[in-house]
């Protein structure tokens, strides 16, 4: 069962990969715009970072009975990046391209941006050169 669910994951990602080229090549040949190139995973990676960090600053000040501004304010700008990259999209595109583009170009990046977020903090860790700390006068 384990190799299905390998195999599956695979095959899925084989085809959103597929996909993504397809929907930038059309859009590219068709408009000069790409959904998925670096500005735009740029804007919808912090937009999603705004938007989850905002909530769970949100939801801390909830609980504590604190100061929930902070929270709402982080949520309101990650907001506004993606209606900056909605707003980008259509009137890159025409409608009907723009519209479908936007909901399958945030879906995508939104969940992709977790794993960003985890890939730049083991690359930060890598590229930190932290070494370990020796005590020479120690009397152990």
């Amino acid at each position: 069962m384990v190799v299905l669910s390998i195999i599956g994951v695979i095959v899925f990602l084989a085809i959103l990969f597929a996909s993504i080229k397809k929907l930038d090549t059309y859009t590219d040949e068709k408009f000069g715009y790409q959904f998925f190139d670096s500005s735009n995973i740029a804007l919808i990676t912090i937009g999603a970072w705004l938007c989850y960090f905002g909530y769970d600053w949100y939801m801390d000040a909830v609980k504590e009975g604190s100061d929930t501004l902070n929270g709402i304010l982080m949520m309101a700008i990650g907001t506004i990046f993606y209606l900056l990259q909605i707003f980008i999209n259509f009137s890159s595109t025409n409608f009907k391209i723009g519209f479908f583009g936007s909901i399958f170009q945030i879906v995508v990046l939104s969940v992709a941006s977790v794993f960003i977020f985890i890939f730049l903090l083991i690359a930060m860790a890598f590229l930190s050169e932290t070494k370990p700390v020796i005590n020479l006068n120690s009397k152990d």
